[in-house]
């Protein structure tokens, strides 16, 4: 038998500790120097995430290709697909949601954006139980399922891309059915009127005076879609239009007018949309007050 002198022993553990300090250092670095995983992890820890430990855990391994953690959020949940269509079920922490195979990263993204950044949950506009809630821009529901979770009675969602509204059709099948909620298949604009429309899922928008391919959606104003709906009131207004806000909010004039709507606005796709727009609904009703985030106009 060999006996091992203390001074060997001794080296052992100093190189196993060195090995261990450098993987931990390894492991910090790639997650604190990285934005989005430092912010994950911080929000976990702040508890602001309705996500288990191992599935922050999952979403922070370095795994190659263009997924960040947050779309990581989507991607690793791939189970299903639907048959006779391209439609994958991509189950997140936040819910499942049909999309497009290709869905995985901007899934993710909205779901940081509802779940990490609370874009459209500050304390001034958040949705209350109860509340009628129109989510203009719908996309893939993302908003919708937070808005329905928080108690909505009704979510009018919004939502001119095809693809888009027959993924949320299918992921909201059973809201639908029970009139919780309610998807109009149009661009929102400041009347109705056939919009030229360019999209690929993520990112469409009406593209009136620009040359290129496009195909062509129903536009509707939400004071006359609202007026043959007989809704009678309004709670909350979550819009991101990708740029086309003014045009939807003088279309929303009676609405806001009447209603006082708390509202969310996205102000990202514009130079100086946080002051005009504001400019333009303290016009339609003077009594709002307004708070500017870096990418969302508060309006209460």
């Amino acid at each position: 038998m060999v006996r091992r002198s203390g001074r060997g022993l001794t080296d052992m553990l100093i190189s196993l500790l060195v090995a261990i300090g450098l993987l931990t250092g390894f492991a910090v670095g790639v997650i604190f120097g990285n934005a989005y995983r430092r912010e994950l992890l911080i929000a976990r820890f702040r508890k602001q995430l309705p996500f288990s430990w191992l599935q922050v855990a999952r979403m922070l391994l370095p795994l190659g290709g263009r997924l960040g953690p947050f779309g990581r959020l989507a991607a690793y949940h791939a189970r299903a697909t639907s048959p006779g269509s391209d439609q994958v079920l991509w189950r997140t922490p936040a819910g499942d949601f049909w999309g497009r195979p290709k869905d995985d990263w901007f899934l993710g993204h909205q779901v940081r954006e509802q779940y990490v950044w609370h874009l459209y949950d500050q304390p001034e506009i958040q949705v209350r139980r109860g509340d009628i809630v129109v989510d203009a821009g719908a996309n893939l529901g993302v908003f919708t399922r937070f808005a329905l979770n928080r108690g909505a009675e009704l979510v009018i969602a919004i939502e001119p891309e095809p693809v888009n509204a027959a993924c949320f059709k299918h992921t909201f099948a059973d809201e639908l059915r029970a009139g919780r909620v309610t998807l109009l298949e149009a661009a929102l604009w400041r009347t109705g009127e056939c919009l030229p429309f360019r999209g690929d899922g993520d990112a469409g928008a009406v593209v009136r005076g620009e040359t290129g391919t496009h195909t062509f959606v129903r536009g509707i104003s939400l004071d006359h879609a609202l007026s043959e709906m007989k809704i009678q009131r309004i709670d909350m207004i979550k819009m991101d239009v990708e740029g086309a806000e003014r045009q939807a909010l003088d279309g929303a004039r009676r609405t806001i007018a009447t209603f006082t709507p708390r509202m969310a606005i996205s102000i990202e796709h514009n130079l100086h949309d946080d002051l005009e727009l504001s400019r333009l609904v303290e016009e339609i009703n003077p009594a709002y007050r307004f708070t500017r985030g870096s990418l969302v106009l508060y309006c209460y």
